[in-house]
């Protein structure tokens, strides 16, 4: 269980550090004005709130 929640925690980062941001770029340069129009702001503004260090950038932890 620990495994799919790192994985889904890895991929709620990814989409909002990585794709979120080109999506929003790509759509502003295509002339759109509001881009982020179609996604719940409410939810996004939670998940970036609780944004920590992607897994891979820190130190690794001891299992006991």
């Amino acid at each position: 269980m620990s495994s799919s929640y790192t994985y889904v925690k890895e991929l709620e980062l990814l989409i909002l550090d990585k794709l979120l941001p080109i999506y929003e770029k790509h759509q502003k340069s295509q002339g759109v004005i509001n881009p982020l129009s179609g996604i719940n702001l409410d939810l996004l503004s939670q998940i970036k709130a609780k944004k920590k260090l992607p897994a891979l950038l820190r130190a690794k932890e001891k299992h006991t």
